[in-house]
């Protein structure tokens, strides 16, 4: 192929640091590379406004060889309507099917198909977006878990352009990705369209891959290996302002509140195990945001309140940028959190860590897997929110403190496993048949 054009696809545009670092991370990969880039973004103005600060572009935002355009969503009505009914339904039936959205999305995908073969897109509603999928000659969706349940019908957004690509015979590839779980209609649709993917690198052992062959995707087109983020670039300037004391982070997403043991006390739990910490460790406690929203400080907020040396929590600023994030993860002492990049910072920059698992399959997924990926026993590492107690924290604190860091071997085969991938969308781009 001449044209060497990526698409990316993925949780882009979302409010979400993590999905950032994974953009800036490919961003950062394919940057040598003289490749064009096309990402297709939820929201162009914050994705423009990230990669203007952290140097992929310029501040006019004008580039020869990336550009920002909008994903699907913006061109599918979706009224308002749709999403009360959808809410009713999913209440009587238990369920996450987004069924009369997900109607909408499959009845999108056939007409963009139809309007393909009929060669004339000119007065398509859809011109936009299929001449930006057009100009692709590979579409590579990025890391991420927006393959599960949790996404509901936003999960047809991706099916939508594989579908979409595969019809024009664009060839796509999936990196560092948490597959599923699904609920039974996504599975059924996902079923239908994952063979035409060349190939997937999933971020877990054993987990995603699952899911993959029970859905018949091929064996051998699934490779295990690390989460895109993990060699993102940290601030190489950042000045530790804690250096004499135990530096401890914490970080605590919104998918906790799926925990069936109360916020409240999970809040006490921490607290109490900061004010250990702070003892026997002369901790001072980090508060970090991986959202550019408060939720993330109000959670700090409602730790801080219970503990009793509440002087030694510290908040993190809202906007800290990703690098600088890395950084203070990287001159830490200990990492708690239940979100995966702070995790993933962690063991890239070989911190311990403790992962709290706040959804069973799903985030389990997540936080066991990328620890199984690093060879980090889960049980030394990870625990299960419903099961948190004052002293599984301190077990696990012991654990994590004496496990080894030093693990050069793992860390050199999953850079490998990641450098193995790359050249695997660079053989395609060149013509070649992998």
């Amino acid at each position: 192929m001449k044209n060497k054009t990526i698409g990316l696809f993925g949780a882009i545009g979302y409010d979400d640091m993590g999905d950032d670092a994974l953009l800036l991370s490919n961003l950062e990969a394919f940057e040598q590379k003289g490749y064009n880039i096309v990402i297709f973004s939820n929201n162009t103005s914050r994705t423009k406004n990230l990669l203007i600060s952290n140097g992929f572009l310029t501040d006019s935002s004008i580039s020869n060889k990336t550009r920002i355009v909008k994903n699907l969503n913006y061109y599918i009505k979706s009224h308002q309507l749709y999403m009360v009914v959808d809410i009713i339904v999913n209440r009587l039936l238990k369920s996450s099917y987004d069924i009369v959205r997900t109607v909408n999305y499959y009845y999108v995908a056939n007409k963009i198909c139809k309007e393909l073969d009929r060669k004339d897109m000119s007065n398509s509603q859809y011109l936009e977006y299929i001449t930006n999928i057009k100009e692709c000659s590979l579409i590579l969706f990025i890391g991420g878990g927006y393959m599960n349940k949790y996404w509901g019908y936003h999960i047809y957004q991706f099916i939508n352009a594989l579908s979409i690509a595969d019809k024009l015979g664009i060839p796509c590839v999936a990196s560092g990705q948490t597959f599923g779980p699904f609920d039974y209609l996504q599975k059924s649709i996902v079923k239908k369209n994952i063979f035409k993917l060349k190939s997937i690198q999933t971020r877990d052992i054993n987990r995603s891959k699952k899911r993959l062959l029970e859905l018949g995707y091929h064996d051998d087109k699934i490779t295990e290996g690390p989460d895109d983020a993990i060699f993102f670039s940290r601030n190489e300037d950042y000045v530790n302002r804690y250096n004499a004391q135990f530096i401890v982070i914490i970080n605590l997403g919104s998918f906790i509140s799926y925990a069936k043991l109360p916020l409240e006390t999970m809040y006490t739990i921490l607290a109490q195990f900061f004010d250990y910490l702070v003892e026997n460790r002369n901790a001072i406690i980090l508060n970090i945001s991986m959202t550019t929203r408060e939720q993330d400080i109000d959670r700090g907020e409602s730790i801080q309140s219970k503990m009793k040396y509440k002087e030694k929590f510290r908040y993190i600023a809202l906007f800290t940028d990703l690098k600088t994030i890395k950084a203070i993860i990287s001159s830490s002492n200990l990492v708690v959190s239940s979100r995966l990049h702070p995790i993933v910072f962690a063991i890239s920059e070989k911190r311990p860590f403790i992962g709290i698992s706040s959804d069973g399959e799903y985030y389990d997924s997540k936080l066991m897997g990328i620890s199984e990926i690093y060879n980090y026993r889960p049980e030394n590492h990870i625990i299960r929110a419903d099961d948190l107690t004052l002293d599984k924290l301190k077990q696990c604190f012991i654990l994590a403190m004496a496990d080894k860091y030093d693990r050069d071997h793992i860390y050199e085969l999953n850079k490998n496993k990641r450098e193995q991938f790359l050249k695997k969308i660079e053989d395609i781009l060149m013509g070649k048949n992998v």
